[in-house]
């Protein structure tokens, strides 16, 4: 931390010195300005993180300080004083940058906890700002993430990948209108679900465009109608699109889409391993995963 005292007596500056490097530990420098052109140049050179500042300054008014700082940077604080009566600047020093007014005289314990509180909205300020900045940056590391797996899905669901079947995209899809369930024949391309999720008699059909959709079938009828060559059965609950397979653990499967993690049932595992590697060699033309680079881990 780095605190800018500026005051024009040079007995008062550097008692004030002497209390902030004996009292708060941390602070490394302390710099001293008499003057306010001093002062606004020290703002720029020495860059302080807290200001304390005498309002009546032989060129000018500290006042002047505050809002060249709160001007430059979001966090510096100041602590002003002055001898003037408390009533004739009280409307001055409303301002956001100044924590506290100390008339003088003061006592070191008032000044000392005056520095105090504008070393904690300092932290605080910093604090803020990073938790901010941290938020934006997960915020646009996320985004990105999504464009590249929005473009990874794009180029694996492409329709070369494997050949449609006719009569095989037609599902009948359970939806609520109005507060009523209501049966319609909705069609949806293989290519586009990633993963199917069995519910009793009903099913969850997930879709590379995000949507969730109820389905008034249960996962086996679906596991029979949808292509055979793009679905594999990972455990009783789920059915999955190799197409969006990014790894195969022991346990577990990760998928390209939303970093999704299916289970893998125990007695299933042996089967998985052997349907995604004949799969891989019937889309690639051999046993190298070239089409849909699946990775294999503890398998």
């Amino acid at each position: 931390m780095r605190v800018l005292i500026v005051e024009d007596d040079f007995l008062i500056a550097k008692n004030l010195r002497t209390l902030v490097q004996l009292r708060f530990e941390g602070i490394y420098t302390v710099h001293i300005a008499p003057t306010l052109k001093e002062a606004r140049q020290a703002v720029s050179d020495f860059l302080p993180d807290v200001v304390v500042t005498d309002i009546l300054l032989p060129d000018g008014n500290g006042l002047d300080l505050v809002r060249l700082v709160a001007a430059k940077s979001p966090h510096i604080f100041c602590v002003c004083m002055s001898g003037l009566p408390p009533e004739q600047i009280i409307s001055s020093i409303a301002h956001p940058r100044i924590v506290r007014f100390l008339p003088k005289p003061f006592h070191e314990e008032a000044f000392y906890i005056a520095l105090h509180e504008a070393l904690n909205a300092v932290r605080e300020e910093r604090e803020r700002a990073f938790a901010l900045c941290a938020t934006e940056l997960t915020l646009a590391a996320l985004a990105l993430k999504s464009q590249e797996q929005a473009r990874e899905i794009e180029k694996l669901s492409a329709a070369s990948i494997l050949p449609k079947r006719e009569g095989q995209d037609g599902i009948t899809l359970r939806r609520t209108k109005d507060g009523k369930e209501e049966i319609e024949l909705v069609t949806i391309s293989a290519h586009d679900i990633v993963y199917v999720q069995g519910l009793n008699n009903q099913s969850i059909l997930v879709t590379r465009q995000g949507e969730c959709l109820k389905i008034a079938k249960t996962l086996r009828a679906l596991e029979i109608e949808l292509p055979a060559e793009m679905f594999i059965r990972t455990d009783r609950s789920f059915l999955v699109n190799i197409a969006y397979i990014q790894t195969i653990g022991a346990d577990s499967i990760l998928l390209r889409f939303a970093s999704t993690i299916i289970p893998i049932a125990r007695r299933r595992r042996a089967f998985v391993k052997k349907q995604v590697q004949g799969l891989q060699y019937v889309a690639g033309g051999g046993g190298n995963f070239p089409n849909y680079n699946i990775q294999m881990i503890g398998v």
